[in-house]
């Protein structure tokens, strides 16, 4: 048999294993045990699947995959964040292996227990755990690690990040140059140092128009739509409510959309909104909310190249953060003076 007409069916049926069992080991992106990966090989070697040179780097275990962990892909930031990365290490014959968190530290720690004995070239991640002890794990294996859109503190690891300071402060400015005094927040988890950088710069806008933030208007923060629409619903029921809402991510302002809709509350007339970071399909929603354009795909490409250069030169060389900026995007359609009832 010419090893041009030879199959993974073939591979499957000679090595006594199935088909999905071969694509794991030739794809290295799935646990399998060390005997039926090297039977395999062996196979593969035999058959001339490969070339000799591939199947000895499988057998080494030396991955081309890049892995990514993200909260949510189905999020369009993360989404372009993937894609961002993909255009750069695909050049290099890398790949990207994505696993997905909900948001929940603990699906996040069993993601990476999974994933280190797969040895990737190198993690990408997007925590939501504030400890930094399953991610030191790759770092001690030699596998670096890479952080998008936050950082741990006394990780060393490279990071991209977004000024969320800076985007937060503004936009809770342009509320409060309209008049408004009741703001909410929507915010994300604090734990996570892009909810504590955001909040701080809500905290930052008031008090340079001497307001302390009303405790009732703050979020015990979370990352799902549904928790995000529940707490809003609650906080702008009755007379007595914000008269404007700061969404501390799209997906928190997606939810406080449905809130104001089940509500029957009208986005400026009844309550003024801003966003950080923009939803998918803006140009299409009225109204457009006005928001930190949060470009997922630039901090993607960054991401990437960091990943390269760490895979290139080692995990010992000096790390370094890099801040990508928001810029405001204003529109007067989500924005209006403060409407009394």
């Amino acid at each position: 048999m010419k090893s041009n007409d030879v199959t993974i069916k073939d591979i499957a049926s000679k090595a006594g294993v199935s088909v999905s069992t071969v694509s794991r080991v030739l794809n290295n992106n799935y646990p399998v045990s060390e005997e039926v990966r090297n039977r395999v090989l062996e196979i593969v070697e035999m058959l001339q699947y490969k070339p000799n040179s591939v199947a000895k780097n499988l057998r080494s275990k030396k991955s081309q995959m890049i892995g990514l962990v993200v909260a949510d892909i189905a999020n369009n930031f993360f989404m372009q964040l993937a894609k961002g990365i993909e255009s750069v290490i695909v050049e290099y014959g890398y790949h990207i292996m994505i696993a997905t968190s909900d948001g929940n530290v603990d699906k996040e720690r069993q993601v990476l227990t999974a994933m280190l004995p797969e040895r990737p070239a190198a993690l990408i991640v997007t925590t939501f755990d504030s400890e930094s002890r399953h991610l030191q794990d790759f770092i001690d294996t030699g596998i670096p690690v890479i952080m998008a859109d936050r950082f741990l503190k006394g990780l060393d690891s490279d990071a991209v990040i977004s000024d969320n300071f800076e985007a937060a402060y503004k936009l809770t400015s342009l509320l409060l140059e309209q008049g408004h005094k009741d703001i909410a927040i929507a915010n994300v988890l604090l734990s996570i140092s892009t909810g504590r950088e955001r909040y701080e710069g809500y905290l930052k806008a008031l008090d340079e128009y001497g307001l302390k933030p009303n405790t009732r208007y703050v979020s015990s923060g979370n990352f799902d739509a549904e928790s995000s629409e529940k707490w809003v619903t609650e906080i702008f029921s009755g007379d007595k409510r914000p008269s404007a809402l700061v969404g501390a991510n799209n997906i928190m302002t997606i939810g406080a959309l449905r809130a104001f809709r089940k509500l029957s509350l009208n986005v400026p007339k009844d309550v003024s909104m801003v966003s950080i970071g923009t939803m998918p399909f803006q140009d299409l929603i009225e109204p457009r909310i006005t928001s930190s354009v949060q470009n997922g795909y630039e901090m993607g490409v960054i991401a990437g190249e960091m990943a390269l250069r760490r895979i290139e030169k080692g995990i010992h060389i000096k790390s370094k953060r890099q801040v990508v900026q928001m810029p405001i995007s204003v529109s007067r359609s989500s924005l209006a003076p403060p409407y009394h009832v």
